[in-house]
């Protein structure tokens, strides 16, 4: 009969222990997503559309090949316009709804730098980011514009996940290599192209 050494008393202890502290994080992150929120939404539609939000619509309306041969040529990738596309189906073009795609996408990126800065360091640096991302006058002013502003940032972060998860000793030689070509060619920026 083999023994199970992860079923002992500590095992459990540990099991109960993070259980715990999983469920206080959430406690504590849920009433700053919420705010973060709503403040994102607060007159989210008060401004009227301005050029690059136009800008913004204007491709949302388009094909796919017509936003894939704007963007060839310009600053900001396409991933965002794919994005509004889809959403401006389902919403509309009122400045409400092109808007309330950044908006959410800004929330999002709260519970995102909480995993984070948990993850590098512990998880009262995670509920300081997520307090700071959330309140941020920075982060507010591009939730509230219809331009790929708050999805950015989102995306790196997600990124940093990924080299982290590839450049980690579990990973094996794929990611020994993964992390090495990562560091040489800076792959994450070709990613946030798509």
């Amino acid at each position: 009969m083999t023994r199970n050494h992860n079923r002992g008393p500590m095992s459990r202890l540990r099991q109960q222990a993070s259980y715990i502290l999983s469920r206080q994080s959430t406690i504590c992150l849920s009433p700053i997503i919420l705010c973060a929120f709503l403040l994102r939404l607060f007159l989210l539609d008060a401004q009227p559309i301005w050029w690059d939000e136009a800008i913004s619509i204007h491709l949302s309306t388009s094909s796919l090949g017509e936003i894939i041969a704007n963007r060839a040529g310009n600053l900001h990738p396409p991933l965002y316009f794919f994005l509004l596309k889809g959403w401006v189906n389902l919403a509309g073009t009122s400045p409400l709804s092109v808007r309330f795609l950044s908006a959410w996408f800004s929330t999002l990126l709260i519970p995102a730098f909480y995993a984070f800065a948990r993850r590098w360091l512990n998880r009262r640096a995670g509920l300081i980011a997520a307090a700071l991302v959330a309140i941020s006058p920075l982060y507010l002013a591009y939730a509230q514009e219809a331009r790929a502003y708050a999805l950015l940032p989102l995306v790196y972060l997600i990124l940093l996940g990924v080299a982290r998860r590839i450049g980690s000793p579990r990973a094996g030689p794929a990611g020994a290599c993964g992390c090495s070509w990562q560091r040489s060619r800076h792959w994450p920026s070709g990613f946030t192209i798509w």
